[in-house]
């Protein structure tokens, strides 16, 4: 048997053809053997089907559930406007976050990758001597003797005077 005549006897089954076609897949039923074993195999199923088939209540009227559906439906509609209306706490939190990290970024860079430069001592002009235990920077340096700069480097251990040669040296 064709497979269109197998369709045919399942749509005559569901109730799926005309009038003059479904004579006529009728008379074919009844007169091979082989479609009236496929008619009553797939009459069979389909009542085995419908008879195990569980039928559900709602515990409501399906209008009821309806309504709730789309209610349901309307209010996450307007929080959805009502959250893009107003900006929340997050978007601001953001937008803050990332003048401040950068901020932080920076400051976190400036310390740990600052050059090191030479240490500027206190010196004693009165005995010669070089006080490497106290260490001033460049700028206090400065304004005490406008003049004149001190510099130990360790790494070469050694001593640079800077001495300005205007300056009066009593």
């Amino acid at each position: 048997m064709e497979l269109e005549a197998k369709l045919s006897i399942q749509a005559l089954i569901d109730g799926e053809l005309s009038a003059e076609k479904q004579v006529d897949i009728e008379r074919l039923v009844k007169a091979d053997s082989e479609a009236q074993a496929l008619f009553k195999e797939l009459s069979n199923t389909v009542g085995a089907l419908k008879e195990s088939e569980l039928e559900h209540k709602l515990p409501e009227t399906r209008e009821f559930f309806w309504s709730k559906v789309s209610a349901e439906i309307e209010r996450e509609d307007r929080q959805a406007e009502v959250a893009q209306s107003r900006p929340g706490a997050v978007a601001w939190w953001k937008k803050l976050m990332v003048p401040v990290g950068a901020a932080a970024a920076l400051v976190v860079a400036f310390t740990l990758f600052q050059p090191a430069g030479p240490d500027v001592a206190k010196t004693n002009f009165g005995t010669n001597t070089v006080s490497t235990a106290v260490t001033e920077t460049l700028a206090e340096t400065e304004l005490e003797m406008p003049d004149s700069f001190i510099f130990y480097m360790f790494e070469q251990n050694a001593t640079v005077i800077w001495v300005d040669s205007k300056m009066d040296v009593k």
